[in-house]
Parts: C-alpha cells; sequence; structure tokens
C-alpha cells in the first residue's frame, strides 16, 4: 500500500504531463485580466494567498470545471495532510511533522505555481528580474532572470475574446482526463492520511520508525 509521501511523485507527474463553496470560503480578489501583466499580479497573490476563487476566475472558461475539482480534491487532502502533523507534532515530534508541512506546500506549488515564481522576495515583487513575452497576439509568457517561469511546464497566458487568462498547455478533453487522474490520487491520498492519523494515534507510527514508515528508503511504498 502506497504511503502519501509515496503519492506525492504520482501527484505531480501527472500535473506536470498534463498541465500541468467548493474551493474554498476566501475572500474574491479583484480581478484584472486586462493585460498579461495585471493578469500575472492577480494571479500571483491569490495562489500566494489561496484564494481559489479569484483563481477560478482568472482560469480560461472551457478549463474551469476540472479544475475546480482538483482544487477541491487538493482542499481535502491538505486538510488531511495538515491534521496528520498535528498529530505528528503531538505525538512523534516537531521535525517530521515541519517535513510534511513543507512537502504539502511544495505539491501545492507543482500543482499551482505562481507565474512570478523566483522573482519575489517577501511581499517585493522584484519586476527588474521580469520580462513578460508575447508570442503571437494571443498569447504571453512570463520570464524570469531570461528563463521562462516554472508556471510555463503547466500553464500559458493567453487572450480570449479580449480577455487575459491562465490557460493548461493542453486541450480542455486533454485537461479534463489529466485532473481526473490527479483527482484520483489526491483522494487516495486522502484515504492514506485518515490511515495514517490512526496509526499515529495508536503508536505504530512513532518516533522510532516514522521516518521509515512515511518516506521508506529510495522512494519504495511499504507493503503493508
Amino acid at each position: 500500500m502506497k504511503t502519501p509521501i509515496t503519492l506525492f511523485a504520482l501527484l505531480v507527474s501527472a500535473v506536470l504531463a498534463g498541465c500541468g463553496g467548493s474551493v474554498g470560503g476566501a475572500k474574491v480578489m479583484s480581478s484584472d485580466q486586462a493585460s498579461p501583466k495585471a493578469l500575472v499580479v492577480v494571479m500571483h497573490g491569490a495562489v500566494a494567498s489561496k484564494d481559489w476563487s479569484t483563481i477560478m476566475q482568472l482560469i480560461a472558461p472551457d478549463f474551469r470545471k476540472p479544475m475546480r475539482a482538483t482544487l477541491d480534491a487538493f482542499r481535502d487532502y491538505s486538510q488531511e495532510a495538515d491534521k496528520t502533523a498535528v498529530l505528528l507534532e503531538q505525538r512523534v515530534g516537531a521535525e517530521p511533522a515541519n517535513r510534511l508541512r513543507q512537502e504539502t506546500q511544495n505539491f501545492y506549488r507543482e500543482l499551482l505555481p505562481s507565474p512570478l515564481e523566483g522573482a519575489v522576495r517577501g511581499e517585493d515583487i522584484q519586476w527588474n528580474r521580469v520580462e513578460i513575452r508575447p508570442d503571437q497576439a494571443d498569447t504571453a509568457w512570463v520570464y524570469v532572470d531570461g528563463q521562462k517561469s516554472e508556471f510555463h511546464h503547466a500553464f500559458i497566458l493567453s487572450k480570449i475574446d479580449g480577455v487575459w487568462y491562465v490557460q493548461p498547455l493542453n486541450t480542455p478533453q486533454g485537461f479534463r482526463k489529466v485532473a481526473d487522474e490527479t483527482i484520483a490520487n489526491l483522494k487516495k491520498g486522502t484515504k492514506a492520511w485518515r490511515s495514517v492519523q490512526k496509526s499515529i494515534k495508536t503508536g505504530q507510527i512513532n518516533a522510532g520508525n516514522v521516518n521509515e514508515r512515511l518516506w521508506p528508503s529510495q522512494g519504495a511504498p511499504p507493503t503493508k
């Protein structure tokens, strides 16, 4: 049986191969999509604050339904990961708890990277390191220090009917397929975290075996 940790690789691979009420109760930001730069600024802020309602406004319309379902699944996954981290901190130790929190955050950054990844210090955007280059009249790319932003492993900036959107690097049909695979793995991970929580409470996972149980050597999942 795969642990939630070993599912990270499966989840990230699926996202990168394909892109990349429901989604939360965060306050919706003002959505400015009149230019690529305006879109980038709002998207960066929404990703950083996990304002998924605003993110959904910025996603190209044909891709919103599978993106919403993916974010809903990630919300459930991250909630169970957070509960697991709290239990680890209380009963096992701070180090594995912090490691789990960091890996959950790292996965979120893979799932939904900021277009300005690498060009932000604290809350300040270092615009001298950023260039937004139009590719055609209706697409644009973000460059940081002369290299395409990590954001473009999964997404592109696309102008549709005069409005700029974030669009996955896939067809709507292809993105739905990738989203279904990602959601399935997220649901497995959510279920696995609940199992891990029970094992922590019963002492089956403890300070003596936590690394072996959650981070098996060479990434090999445990057989039981």
